[in-house]
């Protein structure tokens, strides 16, 4: 395999298409784990905000 082309192309479409899944895979984790502890799909959008379902009362 490592001798011919084909053997060698084969391998490296398997190994990116196995690291293009791995990413989206990984960024979806990211994605949904922030959104599980912050309650925001993107926390740096969220301003200084620490979890959207629990609003900070504010007394003036």
């Amino acid at each position: 395999m490592r001798n011919a082309p084909w053997g060698l192309l084969a391998l490296a479409v398997t190994v990116g298409a196995g690291a293009g899944l791995g990413s989206i895979a990984f960024r979806w984790l990211i994605v949904t784990f922030t959104h599980l502890f912050s309650g925001h799909t993107d926390y740096a959008g969220a301003g200084r905000e620490a979890n959207g379902s629990r609003r900070a009362s504010r007394s003036a």
